[in-house]
């Protein structure tokens, strides 16, 4: 169900966003924030599928298992793994792994979107004479891509651990303050930069309780990293 409310608000966001959007931007800023959002989402890609192995992978190790199988063979031959307890040492390692795993996806996540990304985004800055707050807003974008990144990590080590529903409940909740932050922002007619800066400042909230929630199950269980 937080699941659910999670993808509903996010679709609330457009709903409600878009059409102020359409009415107070530039066709300049309009673009600009298709564009970007764009973006954003090619960013992601970024990720390669590792949340989604890793979300498996923890949850393998917190129900006790060795070994992660590497192939169909060996995931047949496994014997089926009942619920005890985690294997603590296989889940720092495996951490301590993705963390540089992450780090070398953020990188060079950082690097496409200073060299192909400004590539992309010139014609729109030529139309806009260059206007000084796009460009502030591009800039952003690129810390808020890699901070979204890193929280991918935090992300699937949580779902992985279990905490399901609390990682969706606080997307949903992350999802309402965002649209009535953007509603508000866009009703004092701010330009892209803010309601990116806010997006910003949200991606750093979410992987600060992430990571915070992930390293309390650690310290909670007395294994410290």
């Amino acid at each position: 169900m937080m699941s659910w409310a999670s993808y509903f608000i996010r679709f609330g966001s457009a709903l409600f966003v878009l059409p102020l959007i359409l009415g107070l931007y530039t066709e300049v800023e309009q673009s600009f924030w298709f564009f970007i959002n764009t973006i954003i989402g090619f960013a992601m890609l970024a990720d390669s599928g590792f949340g989604a192995t890793l979300v498996r992978a923890v949850s393998y190790f917190k129900a006790g298992a060795n070994y992660l199988p590497r192939n169909k063979k060996e995931y047949d031959e496994i014997d089926e793994i009942e619920q005890g307890e985690p294997h603590f040492p296989n889940l720092v390692n495996l951490l301590s792994t993705v963390n540089r795993i992450y780090i070398f996806l953020g990188i060079f996540t950082v690097l496409i979107l200073l060299t192909g990304g400004v590539a992309a985004v010139w014609n729109i800055m030529t139309i806009s004479e260059h206007q000084t707050d796009l460009w502030v807003a591009y800039l952003i974008i690129i810390p808020y891509c890699y901070t979204m990144i890193m929280g991918v990590k935090w992300s699937s080590y949580m779902r992985g651990l279990g905490y399901v529903a609390q990682e969706a409940r606080f997307g949903a909740f992350q999802g309402i303050l965002r649209v009535m932050a953007f509603v508000t922002l866009l009703l004092f007619k701010l330009g892209p930069a803010y309601l990116i800066g806010f997006m910003f400042l949200e991606s750093i909230a979410r992987y600060i309780y992430l990571r915070w929630f992930v390293l309390k199950w650690f310290r909670d269980n007395e294994v410290e990293i």
